[in-house]
C-alpha cells in the first residue's frame, strides 16, 4: 500500500491542488479517486498521471448541475490560460467536456456539448486562434483518477501544451 501511494503521489497532490479547480461547489474525494484508478483494467502508473499526450492538465471546471454557463471564480484562470495560449506559439489548449461514464442521456450530451460551446465562446472572444483549441466530448473524463475524484457531468477539463501539431 505505501509503494502505491508513493508511486501516486504527484498526481494525488496535482488534484487535490485548489488552484486546479474552480466552478461551483465540488466535493473531492482523492483517495475513492486512486483506489478506482487502480482498480480500473487495465490500470497501470500512466493512467494515474494527469496528462493527455505532451498536454498537461491546467484546469478543472466543475459546472452547476444542468447549467452551461461558464463559472464566474473561473474567469482569472481562463484568462491567464488564454494569455499562456496567446504568448506561446504554437501551444494548444485541449477541452474535453465528460458526460456519464456508461449511459449518457441525449440531455447529457446536449449540456456537455454546450460547456464545450460556451468555452469556445469564451476564448475567442479573448483573441485566441480557433486553430489552438481542440474540443473533445466524452462519455468519460480522460483519467481514472479524475472520474472516481469528482462529480460526473459537471467538470470540463482543460489541457495545456507548448508543443505545436499535437
Amino acid at each position: 500500500m505505501t509503494v502505491i501511494a508513493q508511486a501516486s503521489q504527484p498526481a494525488l497532490d496535482t488534484i487535490k491542488n485548489p488552484d486546479l479547480h474552480c466552478g461551483e461547489a465540488y466535493e473531492l474525494d482523492a483517495y475513492e479517486g486512486l483506489m478506482g484508478a487502480l482498480a480500473t483494467q487495465p490500470s497501470n502508473a500512466s493512467d494515474l498521471k494527469l496528462r493527455r499526450g505532451n498536454r498537461q492538465l491546467a484546469l478543472v471546471i466543475h459546472f452547476a448541475a444542468g447549467s452551461s454557463a461558464v463559472p464566474n471564480n473561473c474567469q482569472n484562470t481562463l484568462n491567464t490560460l488564454a494569455e499562456r495560449v496567446k504568448s506561446t506559439r504554437g501551444s494548444k489548449l485541449l477541452i474535453r467536456s465528460a458526460t456519464k461514464t456508461a449511459s449518457s442521456s441525449e440531455m447529457d450530451l446536449a449540456i456537455a456539448d454546450a460547456r464545450l460551446e460556451q468555452l469556445k465562446t469564451y476564448f475567442r472572444n479573448q483573441r485566441v486562434a480557433r486553430t489552438a483549441l481542440i474540443l473533445e466530448l466524452h462519455p468519460a473524463p480522460s483519467s481514472p483518477l479524475i472520474e472516481d475524484s469528482v462529480e460526473v457531468p459537471r467538470v470540463v477539463e482543460i489541457y495545456f501544451s507548448q508543443a505545436s501539431g499535437s
